[in-house]
């Protein structure tokens, strides 16, 4: 996971691509979750929180270019 600084300095396209596949790791440890393949089940609190800071991220970059 990266730390939200390193997350501050990627471009909002970039940031995007990112939430994209993070959005696709929460589906699948959902789906393992289910399955009760998921033994880490940490990572769901760290993916959504991780999903949080770039929404918030891309918002605030998207304020600031408007």
């Amino acid at each position: 996971m990266k730390k939200a600084s390193e997350i501050r300095n990627l471009e909002v396209d970039q940031l995007e691509k990112e939430l994209a596949r993070l959005q696709k790791e929460s589906f699948d440890l959902r789906n393992k979750k289910a399955i009760k393949q998921l033994t880490t089940t940490h990572e769901l609190k760290q993916n959504r929180r991780t999903i949080a800071q770039v929404r918030t991220i891309i918002t605030e970059k998207n304020k600031k270019s408007q």
